[in-house]
């Protein structure tokens, strides 16, 4: 009877030690999270979609396009832009936070613009990085040196 007893307190344990881990919260991740872009057609910085920062085919957010120019969106840092690489005239930070972006590459000592929450670049060409931004950051520790 001994063992019975035993075998049954090891199962009752086994049964707590189950439900309390699926009853555990869950844990947040750690470290920034997984970055993602798309590309679509459009015209003006209302077709950026919410929560990204947009690059545009042309200067003043294709507007001077009929039928609407490229847009590549995103989120979260690139050492080399997936899509829309060296071909942004201007841009979009539709986020709340702060978005850097480099010609050549990331956190390079060539040029790198600062984009403040929901702030807008309609002319890249004014500040000669038009066309030639490959990287992106939106991470503080690797943002625009000064």
């Amino acid at each position: 009877m001994g063992s019975s007893l035993r075998r049954l307190a090891l199962a009752a344990g086994a049964a707590l030690l189950c439900a309390g881990a699926a009853a555990a919260p869950a844990v947040a991740e750690i470290g920034p999270p997984a970055a993602t872009w798309g590309e679509k057609t459009g015209i003006g910085p209302d077709a950026c979609p919410e929560n990204t920062y947009c690059l545009f085919d042309h200067a003043d957010f294709n507007k001077d396009v009929p039928n609407g120019g490229k847009i590549w969106y995103f989120t979260g840092t690139f050492k080399s832009l997936p899509v829309g690489h060296d071909a942004a005239a201007s841009i979009y930070n539709n986020t709340d936070g702060t978005v850097s972006v480099f010609r050549d590459w990331l956190h390079s000592t060539t040029q790198c613009l600062t984009l403040p929450p929901f702030s807008v670049h309609r002319d890249l060409r004014v500040l000669d990085i038009a066309d030639s931004i490959s990287s992106t950051s939106t991470l503080p520790s690797l943002s625009c040196r000064s």
